[in-house]
């Protein structure tokens, strides 16, 4: 029998059975493999065929994350033993940048909290809250105390006063008779 392509159009030759199957289940019938399988394509452009595999890559990242995570750790492993002066020489590289950012003032005080809660989890485990809360308590109250006694907690001042207080002062009325 004589049928129509799909794709280009021409009219080939086909077997009755095999179109008359095409037809009931709403395929459209084709000249060779080649053209079947270019009807198929679905036509994108670039911009939708990039978008596409970035939402695919971020999700396959999601669900994988273990899996890549491992992965990128073997290879680091073995390229880091290989390679150890590439590493080195990124590390000098690196290091400049690294010291002005540990310099910055946002940075100290975030490190300040990060150490300190990482202490607590290490040494108290599950009551590192409340150590911290006991901690801050005893902060406080030093302070206040201190405040009270108009005295610093600093170790040069605490010596100063400790020693100005051991040496006896004269009397300026004294001073002023002689």
């Amino acid at each position: 029998m004589k049928a129509i392509c799909g794709y280009c159009g021409k009219e080939f030759e086909m077997l009755t059975g095999a179109y008359n199957r095409a037809m009931k289940n709403g395929m459209r019938v084709f000249c060779s493999r080649k053209h079947s399988g270019l009807a198929r394509r679905v036509k994108r452009s670039k911009k939708e065929k990039k978008e596409l595999k970035r939402i695919y890559d971020s999700q396959y990242r999601v669900v994988n994350a273990d899996k890549l995570r491992n992965k990128k750790q073997e290879y680091f492993k073995k390229d880091y033993s290989a390679h150890p002066r590439k590493y080195r020489n990124w590390r000098k590289r690196k290091q400049k940048w690294q010291n002005e950012y540990c310099r910055q003032p946002e940075y100290r005080k975030w490190k300040k909290e990060y150490d300190r809660s990482y202490r607590a989890k290490k040494y108290y485990g599950p009551m590192a809250d409340a150590f911290l809360a006991w901690l801050d308590l005893k902060n406080f109250i030093d302070n206040r105390f201190a405040k009270q006694q108009n005295e610093l907690t600093n170790k040069s001042q605490k010596r100063k006063r400790s020693c100005q207080r051991q040496t006896p002062k004269q009397n300026l009325s004294s001073l002023l008779r002689a």
